[in-house]
Parts: C-alpha cells; sequence; structure tokens
C-alpha cells in the first residue's frame, strides 16, 4: 500500500520558511521558494506595474499603446506602449480613484472618493482637480469626445459635462 503524501510536514516545513523569512533568517530569498497551492500568495513576487503595489480600480487604453490604471492613495500608473512599462503619475490627491476615462492619448479624467473628478490635457503629465459639485463617492466615468462625459456613483448619483469638466451637472437617476 503506499504511503499518503504528507501534506502536514511540507505545511509546517513551509510555515517555518515563512517564520524564518520574515526573521530575516531564511537560508536564500523567499522568491526562490516554490509555489506549490493558492494558499501560497504569499511568495508571489511583485513583477507589473512597477514601482507601486497599491491596489488599482480601474484602467481605460485610449488606443494599443496608450493606457493608464488608477488606484488606491490616488494611484495613477501610464504606459505608452501597450503595458510592458508604467509609470507612475502625479495625481496630487490621496483619495482612492476607482476609474479613468481617455478620448485619446492627451485627454483623460479619473473619479473617486468624496466626488473627486481629475482631468488632464497633456495625457497625465499634468492631473487637475475639477468640482464636481458633490462629496459622494464616484465610481465610474465615461467620454464620447474631450467636451461630453458623465460620472456615476452612490446614492444614484448621476453628473454630466458637455464642456470637457468645467462644469458638472447633476441629473436625475429616477
Amino acid at each position: 500500500m503506499a504511503r499518503p503524501f504528507p501534506v502536514r510536514r511540507v505545511r509546517r516545513a513551509l510555515a517555518t520558511m515563512v517564520v524564518l523569512a520574515m526573521l530575516g533568517l531564511a537560508p536564500g530569498p523567499l522568491s526562490a521558494l516554490p509555489v506549490s497551492s493558492a494558499r501560497s500568495a504569499a511568495f508571489w513576487k511583485w513583477q507589473n506595474p512597477l514601482p507601486q503595489g497599491d491596489d488599482l480600480a480601474g484602467t481605460d487604453f485610449a488606443d494599443a499603446a496608450h493606457g493608464w490604471a488608477v488606484g488606491r492613495f490616488g494611484t495613477i500608473l501610464a504606459t505608452s506602449d501597450g503595458g510592458a512599462h508604467w509609470a507612475a503619475q502625479k495625481s496630487g490627491t490621496s483619495t482612492d480613484l476607482f476609474s479613468v476615462a481617455f478620448t485619446d492619448a492627451s485627454h483623460g479624467w479619473a473619479v473617486g472618493g468624496g466626488g473627486t473628478i481629475l482631468a488632464t490635457s497633456d495625457g497625465g503629465a499634468h492631473w487637475a482637480a475639477q468640482k464636481s459639485g458633490t462629496s459622494t463617492d464616484l465610481f465610474s466615468v465615461a467620454f464620447t469626445d474631450a467636451s461630453h462625459g458623465w460620472a456615476v456613483g452612490g446614492g444614484g448619483t448621476i453628473l454630466a459635462t458637455s464642456d470637457g469638466g468645467a462644469h458638472w451637472a447633476a441629473q436625475k437617476s429616477g
């Protein structure tokens, strides 16, 4: 009769290696340890997008090369090579961002907590706050062109603009 696989022994050995790694006593780098199951998520190595590790909530691509991702603590990342490399952009806020929309490689908007709306007209080199007129979290944004857009959020909030976000007006959601 075949001996059963020693699952408890393997788990105990992995737990010991994790503790040793946390204490700086591991025999080698933690990334060299094998990944054997979904429970081994602690052994994953951050690869892309660098240089940050904040949660990301929304992405948008203006074309096959130019894309943006937004997330926690005002994180904005941009790529100009289809996602092979990402660079952080300064959002000017530490508020969580949930959605981003670009109409071309230059014009974009990001929305987030507390009614935050940010806009750029230079591909994200500079982001500027726009007045939303609400303190409700905004969860999604969409634009049909550089002038006409909508942002939606909690409690049925719908905002619309016809001037690129210089002015946002509430709409009834019903």
